[in-house]
């Protein structure tokens, strides 16, 4: 008799969790029935996202809009400040793709279905004001700051074997200690150059042969949407070099 209730309580546990699945299934049915296609982008001001017109503008944007038309939805945006709050919704279910021009190194994206890469971007060298250099080679033995974007590659650096990394959170506090002479020099990316330029103590330039950081769009884990979006980077990125009619590409197709 005890090994029947026990066998009763399992199998209406496993009942439990699977209508608990179908209603979470049921809801991403809902939203693709209401004709959205739920985009979250990072405002970065540059090339990739610009909101400076109150709606995304740029590389993503465009790709988002190639998704929307290929899946007959209709694009529904949310601009972000933070990659952290974007993230956030991603992870509850309130958006189906983002893009945030994330380097398909960045650690949260094991949580998440991930797109092939649709764009790449240098690594710039932060200095005390007219201190030139375009490699690590003149900092021998010198420290060296580098943020969580950049610690992954910042090893391919020319000149890199010669000197220490330092780990910082954000660019800001890297830029501060660099004016300061407590780092030689700093390791930053493209969106995080741009907004150091103001800062009148340091300077940043772009590094000889820089290694690429490449960027990726995430999504949610078993999305729907993964071929959908990796096609509109395939058309994106053929009709940037010129190719009329680009085919399809095959799911063996490298990054």
């Amino acid at each position: 008799m005890k090994h029947k209730r026990i066998i009763i309580c399992i199998a209406a546990f496993t009942m439990a969790l699977l209508m608990l699945a179908g209603c979470k299934e049921k809801e991403k049915e809902a939203v693709a029935m209401e004709g959205l296609l739920r985009v979250g982008f990072l405002d970065g001001g540059d090339r990739f996202t610009d909101n400076a017109s109150g709606a995304p503008q740029g590389i993503e944007s465009e790709i988002a809009d190639r998704v929307a038309e290929d899946t007959g939805l209709s694009k529904q945006f949310k601009i972000y400040g933070s990659l952290e709050e974007l993230y956030g919704d991603l992870r509850n279910g309130e958006l189906d793709v983002v893009f945030a021009r994330i380097p398909e190194t960045d650690g949260n994206l094991s949580e998440f279905q991930v797109s092939n890469t649709y764009g790449s971007g240098s690594l710039f060298l932060v200095t005390k004001r007219y201190n030139y250099m375009n490699d690590l080679s003149l900092i021998n033995g010198g420290q060296v700051g580098v943020t969580v974007n950049t610690e992954p590659i910042a090893d391919r650096v020319q000149g890199a074997e010669s000197v220490t990394f330092k780990s910082y959170g954000d660019s800001l506090a890297l830029s501060e200690d660099v004016s300061n002479g407590t780092l030689n020099a700093g390791i930053v990316n493209e969106r995080e150059a741009v907004k150091l330029l103001d800062d009148e103590r340091i300077q940043v330039q772009e590094l000889f042969n820089s290694p690429k950081e490449f960027y990726v769009a995430a999504m949610q884990k078993n999305s729907g949407f993964t071929d959908a979006v990796n096609n509109a980077i395939y058309s994106y990125r053929a009709e940037q070099i010129g190719l009329d009619s680009p085919e399809e590409p095959s799911a063996e197709e490298e990054n």
